[in-house]
């Protein structure tokens, strides 16, 4: 469907694509990502045809959007970020100048027009003034114009700008309903739109292609080692020494310990975990069959592990965690295994053991961090600030198992600062562990 080959665009000496190329197949529901100024905005409106490229060749449906430029805008429905609506038309009157605009027979014009307003929602306001509805109705306005013609191509720059919740879960539905008929290039920040929205993430940074892949490879790809938090009940120094005894521990990073010695720790695997001979299927972690199939399924931990296979008392968890992705998930797995046997033989009780999954949010942070790194510039920061919420401030660095940065958890009856071990294969695990404590 969309066929981009060494794609430039310049303002003078400014270069705001620089030799991008990509595909998109029919069918395909496309997230187009990048930070503010990556050159997303001017790739989708040289594919529109609403700017002309300076080099490189760009084709839609098989037409060539430098020569055959009235041919492909036929094919596409374009909304653009600032949608550019007339405030005094009434809806019914502004889609019948745009259907007639865009070639829809006069015969067609009307069932066109009963369509859109239904996919879109605009029943309900069809003879208001534009000027007078909210926002979020003058988007999906924009919306039914780009939808009018019934292109196969859809170009959405932003389409949840502005909508509130409800407004965003139908323009949602609304987008993998139209994926049946359309394909869609999807440009938005909400990144979690994407992540249930999408099938493809194309990453665009300082005007270059910097990823693009599925979302599941993308994952597979930036997830680096199998990550754990583990909330442990029993003396700090003792789990933190039983812990980097494990063969399977890379590091081990003390987040935070509550007045009744409940230790909560961040538990990164070794590069070994990746190694495909290194997967478990197993069925059950000491003995004790949780979720009645596997660790690494969608729901694990119906009954409490430890429950009926432990006599000394060692583990009474309330949680596991997710599945995972390819060898990050058989690594997880065997992991998880570890540690629970870990805290099983000991006197000790465990509540959480979750395996951390990264975000496309955690992906998109971190390849346009080291896209930016590269090039020496300022890092990027994460949408809407540092502060995730629960108190978990994040700064500086790059966890190579986990999400870019260290961690200092806030709140709960006491607090302490990050502290991050690392085993060294060189050094007995006790010797390790009444170094750092």
């Amino acid at each position: 469907m969309i066929r981009v080959s060494h794609l430039t665009k310049k303002y003078g000496a400014f270069t705001a694509v620089d030799d991008v190329s990509f595909r998109v197949e029919p069918g395909e529901i496309v997230g187009f990502l990048g930070p503010n100024g990556a050159g997303k905005t001017t790739t989708m409106r040289i594919l529109a045809g609403f700017i002309p490229a300076t080099g490189g060749a760009v084709e839609v449906a098989g037409y060539d959007v430098s020569t055959d430029s009235l041919a492909v805008r036929k094919r596409i429905g374009y909304l653009p970020e600032r949608n550019p609506l007339y405030q005094d038309m009434r809806v019914n009157e502004y889609l019948a100048y745009r259907a007639r605009l865009k070639g829809v027979g006069p015969t067609k014009i009307r069932e066109r027009m009963r369509v859109v307003r239904e996919q879109c929602g605009l029943e309900s306001v069809r003879r208001k003034i534009i000027g007078t509805l909210s926002k979020g109705f003058q988007q999906r306005v924009g919306l039914a114009d780009a939808l009018i013609h019934n292109p196969e191509l859809l170009i959405l720059d932003e389409p949840t700008q502005g909508l509130d919740p409800n407004q965003i879960r139908h323009v949602r539905q609304l987008i993998r309903e139209l994926a049946t008929r359309h394909t869609i290039l999807l440009s938005t920040h909400i990144l979690s739109e994407v992540e249930m929205t999408c099938q493809k993430v194309i990453i665009i940074n300082h005007g270059k292609i910097i990823a693009s892949d599925t979302l599941e490879h993308l994952r597979e790809t930036w997830c680096g080692l199998p990550n754990l938090v583990a909330e442990i009940q029993g003396p700090s120094s003792t789990i933190l020494e039983r812990m980097l005894s494990l063969d399977c521990v890379a590091k081990v990073q003390v987040e935070s310990e509550t007045e009744d010695a409940w230790t909560t720790l961040r538990i990164t695997g070794a590069a070994n975990l990746l190694l495909p001979e290194n997967g478990n299927g197993g069925t059950s972690i000491g003995g004790n069959n949780i979720g009645g199939n596997s660790i690494g399924g969608n729901n694990i931990g119906g009954n409490s592990i430890g429950g009926n296979g432990t006599e000394n008392g060692a583990a009474h968890a309330t949680s596991m965690y997710n599945g995972g992705i390819g060898n990050n998930q058989r690594g997880g797995r065997v992991l998880a295994e570890a540690v629970f046997d870990a805290v099983r033989t000991e006197p000790w009780r465990l509540r959480r053991l979750e395996l951390k999954h990264r975000t496309l949010e955690d992906v998109f942070v971190e390849v346009t961090q080291r896209d930016s790194q590269q090039k020496g510039e300022a890092e990027p920061t994460r949408p809407g600030g540092s502060t995730r919420p629960g108190g978990s401030t994040r700064t500086g660095g790059t966890d190579p198992g986990g999400l870019p940065g260290s961690s200092t958890t806030t709140g709960g009856a006491s607090t302490t600062a990050a502290q991050v071990h690392h085993a060294d294969p060189n050094t007995p695990a006790a010797e390790q562990a009444a170094a750092k404590s």
